[in-house]
C-alpha cells in the first residue's frame, strides 16, 4: 500500500528581513530531515476507520545557522500523537541559511502536512 503525504510550504519572513523568499525557494533550502512522516499504527488505523484525510499546519522558524529554532502548532491533525511526532521530527530538519545582503537571516514558514491512509483494495469474489 502506498500512503499519500504532501508537504506544502508557505513562507513568512520576519519584519526585520528585507527580502521576501518564495515558498518554493524555502522548500529547496532544506538539506536534512525526513519529510515523509507517517502516523503510528493505532493512529493510522483510526484515520483509515474515519476514512478521511488528515491536515495539520505548523509554524517553523529557522535561525541564521539553518537550525530549527521553533515549531508551533497552528492547526491540529486531530490526532495528538501524530501532531507530537510531526513536531518532534521537524525539529531535526536542517536548512541552508538564507543570505540577504551577504548576511544570514532567520526565517519562518508555515508547513502543512496532508496525510491519507489508503483504502485496501476491494476483495474479488469469484464463482
Amino acid at each position: 500500500m502506498i500512503r499519500s503525504l504532501l508537504v506544502i510550504v508557505a513562507l513568512v519572513v520576519p519584519a526585520h528581513a528585507t527580502t521576501m523568499v518564495s515558498p518554493s525557494v524555502f522548500a529547496t533550502l532544506r538539506i536534512a530531515g525526513e519529510t515523509q512522516i507517517v502516523p503510528d499504527e493505532p493512529t493510522r488505523k483510526a484515520i483509515a476507520k474515519a476514512d478521511k484525510k488528515v491536515i495539520g499546519s505548523f509554524k517553523l522558524c529557522v535561525d541564521t545557522k539553518g537550525i530549527v529554532s521553533s515549531v508551533a502548532l497552528l492547526k491540529s491533525t486531530g490526532y495528538r500523537d501524530y501532531d507530537d511526532k510531526l513536531q518532534f521530527t521537524m525539529r531535526s530538519w536542517r536548512y541552508r541559511p538564507i543570505l540577504v545582503g551577504g548576511k544570514p537571516v532567520a526565517i519562518c514558514g508555515v508547513i502543512t502536512f496532508i496525510y491519507t491512509e489508503p483504502k485496501p483494495p476491494p476483495v474479488k469474489i469469484t464463482t
